[in-house]
């Protein structure tokens, strides 16, 4: 079985907006219709404002309902993905609808060129729970992966900031439902979903963890598990773990499956998947086709 290397950058496979970048001014950009941009300044997370993609359910602004919000990471990059996967299975009946937020930046330059370098090192920041050097990342993991996570330790503020900040925004301006939130991130975003259900497993409802990469800085993540506070408050979580056959070696076997499976933690709904044939970067469609059925599928 041929294994990959461990990439942790999800490639451009999706739809960007236009702020991202156009081949020519001479013609329009193609853009996602139902998606609004807005824009929150962020008073944890240093010198950082944050873009949101965010797309409402059809006839939000008659149905006077509230609704689940699904947080999703990676959204510089796959939104496009992420909202198309959603509004065929909003179509077809398959899951309920929500409020979709993207979470994004802004940065200088084109995306194939200086703009990509600044997005990956801002996605490694946020996504790891604790600080490497460079050097450090070098020796721990080897310099492919050093070279997509240069910059890193900023878990902590970017959880913060979701919690503090993004979600009483949204909440605020949004009929949301605060019972029924959603995090879903896949690659390096899975292992942030898996910091965010171990620190604060109450946050949300929903989490989707995507062939997460688990062994940064020693397996670090599990030092943070903190689960065992639901069990005897009466909150129920779900969790949904997906990685592809041909990630590795291990293919039907994954680390965190073994660990949730065996705390058995009642007020955890665990169900994992395997999916077959797939590498870390040709699953991800699949991914969250699963994510949103498997969470929220009728």
């Amino acid at each position: 079985m041929k294994k990959p290397a461990p990439i942790l950058s999800l490639l451009p496979v999706s739809l960007f907006l236009s702020a991202n970048f156009s081949f020519s001014q001479e013609y329009p950009p193609v853009t996602l219709q139902t998606t609004i941009v807005r824009e929150i300044e962020s008073d944890i997370v240093q010198d950082m404002t944050y873009e949101l993609y965010i797309d409402l359910p059809p006839g939000y602004d008659t149905s006077g309902k509230t609704y689940p919000v699904v947080y999703l990471l990676d959204a510089w990059e796959i939104f496009g993905l992420q909202l198309q996967t959603y509004q065929q299975l909003i179509f077809l009946n398959d899951i309920p609808e929500m409020i979709l937020v993207g979470i994004s930046f802004k940065t200088d330059g084109n995306f194939y060129t200086g703009g990509l370098r600044e997005e990956l090192d801002i996605r490694a920041r946020d996504f790891t729970p604790t600080y490497l050097s460079y050097e450090e990342t070098v020796a721990k993991h080897g310099g492919v992966l050093a070279n997509f996570v240069r910059v890193s330790g900023g878990g902590k503020d970017f959880l913060e900031f979701i919690e503090k900040e993004l979600i009483p925004f949204i909440e605020e301006e949004y009929r949301a439902d605060p019972a029924k939130r959603g995090l879903f991130g896949y690659s390096l975003g899975g292992t942030f979903v898996t910091y965010a259900l171990f620190s604060k497993p109450g946050l949300f409802r929903n989490y989707f963890i995507g062939s997460p990469f688990l062994n940064w800085d020693d397996k670090v993540v599990y030092s943070f598990d903190t689960t065992d506070k639901l069990i005897g408050t009466g909150d129920t979580v779900n969790v949904y773990l997906s990685w592809g056959e041909l990630e590795s070696e291990t293919g039907r076997h994954h680390p965190l499956k073994d660990y949730l499976d065996e705390k058995a933690n009642p007020n955890i709904r665990f169900l994992s998947e395997v999916l077959q044939g797939e590498t870390h970067l040709s699953g991800i469609g699949l991914a969250y086709s699963r994510a949103y059925r498997r969470l929220y599928g009728k």
